[in-house]
């Protein structure tokens, strides 16, 4: 949120004082900010550094719980890094390939199906802000919208969402991808547990193939 803070305070020593100013960008996600003025001065009460232990069989096992050697307790890591930037990686390729797809689909949407994905957002908006324990005044006042932006924005959101899955539906089809009902039951299960994980209210009957 301050960079200019973090700039000054780069190399400072205990008791330096640091005065920086700096103007908040007109484009600010919290509207009270924006375009605002302000000067800052730091006084540095310390500076930490950070000592690495050493890798042994004692303190993998007092601190992880686990007994093995540095060598097996690094190959581990090494595959967990590994296994994490793959999925990293193939997230990267998908959303890549979405975007190709949604961008190559050509289809004219009905009103009515616009309305009613919009009708599904608002229920997702409302769902999160409850778990928020906001109002939707509240979000709307924090996020400098008005009722008819957020309105746009969600039809906006609802035709690139239709035209994706009409264009996923058309790939499915000209690839001849065969989802068995395994497939879908694993597919479901996944959703699920995101969907739990990120603290969303998890209805089962939504959750069935």
């Amino acid at each position: 949120m301050l960079p200019a803070l973090g700039d000054a305070v780069t190399g400072a020593k205990k008791d330096d004082v640091k005065t920086v100013k700096q103007t908040f960008p007109d484009d600010h996600p919290v509207p009270g900010l924006r375009g605002k003025k302000i000067t800052i001065v730091a006084t540095v009460t310390g500076v930490a550094s950070v000592t690495l232990p050493e890798l042994t069989e004692e303190f993998i096992k007092t601190r992880m719980g686990v007994q093995k050697t540095p060598l097996e307790f690094r190959a581990e890591l090494k595959e967990s890094l590994d296994k994490r930037n793959a999925m990293a990686d193939r997230k990267r390729r998908e959303e890549a390939l979405l975007e190709t797809l949604k961008a190559a689909t050509k289809v004219e949407l009905a009103d009515e199906l616009i309305d009613a994905e919009v009708q599904h957002m608002a229920g997702d908006l409302h769902q999160n802000l409850e778990r928020e324990q906001l109002t939707f005044d509240q979000w709307l006042e924090q996020s400098g919208k008005t009722l008819k932006q957020v309105k746009e924005e969600m039809a906006g959101m609802a035709k690139e969402r239709l035209t994706l899955r009409f264009g996923l539906e058309e790939f499915i089809r000209h690839k001849n991808v065969v989802v068995t009902d395994d497939d879908m039951k694993r597919g479901f299960s996944r959703a699920k547990l995101m969907a739990e994980r990120e603290g969303q209210t998890v209805n089962d009957e939504d959750f069935q193939p």
